[in-house]
């Protein structure tokens, strides 16, 4: 059984299908030093903020009230984005 997703032999191929990550999230600032800091302070907030989410949501965050899968929230977009550009 092949995945959809296989193990990537590269960070690089994270910005390609299926993953499509990009090096830097919309919205990031690369203008100078500062402000460099302080988009990878947000990016950092974003991710705590995910991690704090997951794990209050505990075993709920797979099982939702209409039975459907909860997994959209373990792999949230904003959130695996802010990781692999802190990651990098």
């Amino acid at each position: 059984m092949t995945s959809t997703f296989p193990i990537p032999s590269s960070l690089q191929d994270l910005e390609r299908q299926p993953y499509n990550l990009l090096p830097y999230p919309n919205g990031f600032a690369d203008d100078d030093e500062a402000t460099r800091a302080e988009s990878f302070d947000e990016l950092v907030l974003l991710l705590e903020q995910g991690n704090r989410t997951l794990k209050n949501g505990n075993i709920a965050l797979f099982e939702t009230p209409d039975g459907e899968d909860g997994f959209d929230e373990w792999n949230d977009e904003e959130r695996m984005q802010a990781l692999y550009t802190l990651v990098r």
